[in-house]
């Protein structure tokens, strides 16, 4: 049997927040004219990812 690695993601984490970003993305691809968009705020890591995403649609 063949171990597992595991990875420890923290908040912070760029794979982590790029990941979580992806359904802002979905969002803004299905919605291009929505205003708002609800995250919920647990570590961060969502609102960070979707705010960037926001952003650089938006720019």
């Amino acid at each position: 049997m063949q171990k597992k690695k595991k990875v420890n993601l923290g908040p912070t984490d760029e794979l982590l927040i790029s990941g979580v970003g992806t359904y802002a993305l979905e969002i803004l691809e299905e919605l291009p004219s929505v205003d708002i968009i609800i995250v919920p705020v647990g570590a961060g890591s969502g609102v960070c990812g979707t705010g960037i995403v926001a952003k650089a649609v938006n720019k």
